[in-house]
Formats: C-alpha cells, structure tokens, sequence
C-alpha cells in the first residue's frame, strides 16, 4: 500500500484496515461486511454532494438517476478493475472465483476503510478522482438515454425483476480486450449478448439488443 503507483492513491496510516477491508467473509470471522456497510453511505454522500454542488439546473429526479447509475454494481465492478482489487480480495480457497458482488462490496468496503482511516476530506478526494471520468456532463447525459437506463425503466413499469448481467473477456490482445456481456431477464425468461471494447459498451449492446427482441415481441402481440 506503500508504492506511490497504486491506482487506489491513498496510503493507509493503519495498514490492518486496508487488510480488513479487503477480507471476504469466506477468509475471516474479522471481515469487511461492516466498512461496506459504511462505505456504501459514504459513496452515496460524496457522490451527491458533487452532484448537487456542480449541477444546480438539474432537477432531483435526474440527479437521483445519475447517482444511481454511478453505485450500481455494475459502474462498482469497473471500478474495481481500475484500482485492481480483484487480486487483493483476501478470500477462503472454497471460493475460488471472484464474483463480481465481491469486487462490488470490497470497493464499498474500501472506501469505507479510507473514511475511518483518513476522514470525509481523504475519501471525498478518493472517490472524485476515481469517478473523474463519469462525472462529466458529457457522460452523464447519456445516462438518460443509454440502452440499460431505457431497459430497466421499462422493467420497472411492467413490474418485473430487473435486468441482470454478467460478462467476460472472449479475446484478449496485448492491449485491447474484447468483452462479452449477457442480459437476462428472468420473467419473461429472456437472454441477449452484446460485445464491446469494455464492459460498459458491451453491457449496452446487449441491453440495446434485449430492447429490440422486447419490441420484436410487442409488435408480434399487436398483430
């Protein structure tokens, strides 16, 4: 925690809450249940304190979407694999993959270890330069009208669980991975796969294609 080119950007002045952060309940009777409990408010704190700071013309309804869309699973996934956590996951050798729940709850985990340890100011520096990229207008408008956000609204309007997903690497060159994603709904059953050069456009594309078999089906019942 010590190397300087540590993408998480933060050194630990109690190095065992780093360690208890990353602890899986699987490793530990000390695990990291309680800090992402923590850090998962404190995500929601920051996050929203940015949003309201920098955007006045928006309205809550849009501010809540934005900020929803940033702590999802999935948006906590990619953040995982910026700051490389997977490989510092402490975790029983039963488990032997590292699902993306895991990686989601040892982020809020972290940041809750990062609130405890160095206080709002250390994490809220933290969390706003991890999430640099997605705080930009540029990126959060399209929330409102990506493929996911459209495909979860209409589940919600008709009831239904929400979409799930799940997604791998099928090619890998040096620097340029090819990401495989699936979109289930559960009821109706119904499945559809997207590729892309990260797991975001991938996700897209398969939600994007999940859309169009729903429309498919929706003019097929109005015939």
């Amino acid at each position: 925690m010590n190397d300087k080119k540590d993408p998480i950007g933060y050194v630990f002045r109690d190095p065992h809450l780093f360690h208890l952060a990353m602890s899986h309940r699987s490793y530990s009777l000390q695990h990291n249940e309680r800090l992402e409990f923590l850090g998962d408010a404190m995500l929601d704190a920051v996050l929203t304190h940015y949003l309201y700071i920098h955007f006045p013309d928006q309205p809550e309804g849009v501010l809540s979407r934005w900020r929803a869309h940033l702590v999802q699973r999935n948006a906590l996934v990619e953040l995982s694999q910026q700051l490389c956590l997977a490989e510092k996951v402490y975790r029983s050798s039963s488990v032997v993959k590292v699902e993306d729940s895991i990686v989601a709850n040892a982020v809020e985990a972290l940041i809750g270890a990062i609130f405890v340890d160095g206080g709002y100011l250390a994490i809220e520096k933290c969390v706003l330069s991890w999430y640099a990229d997605k705080l930009k207008i540029s990126y959060l408008q399209d929330i409102d009208k990506d493929a996911k956000s459209k495909l979860q609204e209409y589940a919600q309007k008709k009831k239904w669980a929400l979409p799930s997903y799940r997604h791998n690497v099928v090619r890998s060159e040096s620097h340029a991975p090819t990401y495989r994603a699936a979109c289930r709904l559960d009821h109706p059953e119904l499945e559809s796969y997207g590729m892309g050069k990260n797991i975001r456009a991938a996700e897209q594309k398969a939600a994007n294609n999940l859309l169009a078999i729903l429309a498919q089906q929706n003019d097929a019942n109005t015939k």
